[in-house]
């Protein structure tokens, strides 16, 4: 490889059994050197004299230990050594005034990185599960940064001061375990994507209410988190996603959102209600399985692009208002609410692919049922009170009916002119006896 001065690019990505190049110090033209997943690479020797190189990926050379210092790349300006699980350090990084992609993800032997506040040019910085990674000195100063990614650096506990990053849009630090605020957030009017799911020693945000780009929130499993000041005034987000913070008690109403079209807030047992819901015309997907105080929710008639309605284990809750006007309903899952007893009529539900109720144990009947023509899957075990359904038999393309314990239940009319059925669960039904009427169907008792 001495011989060949005017190579510009040079790939050997997934050569398994190389193990060592020769010295490449005479490859004065490279410009990108590409060795992904050499899984036997131990070294590169010479590459700290390639003055041309602007593309540098040893990502997945899991036996790479460390690199000749990089300070005298001065052309580089993507640099990818993820997933090298040995590396523990690289040297010289921090004089890579070119760089503009910084990739060390799932170095899980990296505890620290030189101080970043000479790369004015970096965009992107990924550091994803360094699990020994305890800090990044100099992030504050990278005004260029767009792209930020810490998740699952389960060492690091605090960061510098972020209001200076102009120009990010993706902050993700989901399962950081030991940080314990993120300073400078509320000042990130670019932000676009911001990620600090399972991050269970956060207590409080910044106010966010200056965040107008934002699309996207996720604190799920926050589970210290006890508020989120100014999210009702982020008019441009599409998904919220506060599911697992069993701290949280109340959130701003959140009427304003007008293009949301995802809110899950499961599993948040505090919360007693959620103000707002009412008018989110966008939103598709609803969940609140687990909100085992929230009694009551807004009346859910005007969310006609709702697909998905869950609300699993809310053993308060006594009744859904307005759900007999939601047209684009596909998915609605109710299973354990143990406190309500009738729902709306259905006969509207024309998109209802599945519907399951189980556990209601004070749920006397399901009106229009028998109107939901494009119903696959129907579970109402363990409704011990109810006696009787609809007759079902317009239900052509229901292939799973479940009534397990439904110990008032006496008949299910219908059932024989079900011809996609595949799969009829009634054990601990009184009327079992009727099965053998029923040859077409797969049964299972």
């Amino acid at each position: 490889m001495d011989g060949l001065e005017s190579l510009e690019e040079f790939d050997v990505c997934g050569c398994i059994s190389i193990e060592t190049f020769p010295c490449m110090s005479n490859l004065k033209s490279l410009r990108s050197l590409s060795a992904s997943d050499c899984k036997k690479l131990t070294e590169i020797q010479g590459v700290d004299e390639l003055e041309s190189l602007e593309e540098f990926d040893v990502s997945g050379c899991i036996s790479i230990e460390t690199f000749p210092c990089m300070s005298n790349l001065k052309s580089l300006r993507s640099l990818s050594a993820s997933d090298c699980k040995k590396l523990t350090e690289i040297q010289g990084v921090d004089e890579l005034e070119s760089l503009e992609e910084f990739d060390v993800s799932g170095c899980i032997s990296i505890e620290t990185l030189p101080c970043l506040s000479k790369l004015k040019k970096l965009t992107t910085l990924l550091a994803a599960n360094c699990k020994k990674l305890t800090e990044i000195q100099g992030v504050d100063e990278l005004e260029s940064l767009e792209e930020f990614d810490v998740s699952g650096c389960i060492s690091i506990e605090t960061f510098p001061c972020m209001s200076n990053l102009k120009s990010l849009r993706s902050l993700s630090a989901s399962d950081c375990k030991k940080l314990t605020e993120i300073q400078g957030v509320d000042e990130l009017e670019s932000l676009e994507e911001f990620d600090v799911s399972g991050c269970i020693s956060i207590e409080t945000f910044p106010c966010m209410s200056n965040l107008k780009s934002l699309r996207s929130l996720s604190a799920s499993d926050c589970k210290k988190l006890t508020e989120i000041q100014g999210v009702d005034e982020l008019e441009s987000l599409e998904e919220f996603d506060v599911s697992g913070c069993i701290s949280i008690e109340t959130l701003p109403c959140l009427s304003k959102l007008k293009k949301l079209t995802t809110l899950s807030a499961a599993n948040c047992k505090k919360l007693t209600e959620i103000q707002g819901v009412d008018g989110l015309e966008s939103l598709t997907e609803f969940i609140v399985d687990g909100c085992i105080s929230i009694e009551t929710l807004p009346c859910l008639s005007n969310l006609k692009k709702l697909t998905t309605l869950s609300a699993v284990g809310c053993k308060k809750l006594t009744e859904f208002q307005g759900m007999d006007g939601l047209e684009s309903l596909e998915e609605f899952d109710v299973c354990g609410c143990i406190s309500i007893e009738t729902f709306p009529c259905m006969s509207n539900l024309k998109s209802l692919r599945s519907l399951s109720a189980s556990d209601c144990e004070k749920l006397t009947e399901i009106q229009g049922v028998d109107e939901l023509e494009s119903l696959e899957s129907f579970n109402i075990s363990g409704c011990i009170s109810i006696e009787t359904l609809p007759c079902l038999s317009k239900l052509k393309k229901l292939r799973t009916l479940s009534a397990v314990g439904c110990e008032k239940l006496t008949k299910i009319q219908g059932v024989d002119k079900l011809e996609s059925l595949e799969e009829f669960i009634v054990s601990g039904c009184s009327f079992i006896e009727a099965l053998s009427y029923f040859p077409q169907c797969k049964k299972k008792c």
